[in-house]
C-alpha cells in the first residue's frame, strides 16, 4: 500500500469491471469480513501431452472465487 502505481489501478479497475459483469448474469457473492485478493496457481509440467504444461489459477476476493 505504500508504493502503489498504475499497474495495481488497472488490475483493480478489472475486477470491479469483472465484478459488475457478473451481477448482470445473477452471480451472488456472500458477505466478508474482508475484501482481500488472492490468486493461486497451480503448475503441472507433465499434464499436458503437447508442451507438457499445464496451469490452473483461480481468483477470490474475500471468500468468494472470481475467476477460475
Amino acid at each position: 500500500m505504500q508504493s502503489l502505481h498504475q499497474f495495481h489501478w488497472t488490475v483493480a479497475c478489472r475486477v470491479l469491471r469483472h465484478l459488475k459483469r457478473a451481477l448482470a448474469k445473477k452471480l451472488y457473492y456472500r458477505p466478508s469480513s474482508h475484501l482481500d485478493i488472492v490468486r493461486y496457481s497451480y503448475t503441472e509440467w507433465v499434464g499436458d501431452p503437447i508442451d507438457r504444461h499445464s496451469i490452473t489459477r483461480c481468483t477470490f476476493v474475500g471468500d468468494n472465487l472470481v475467476v477460475w
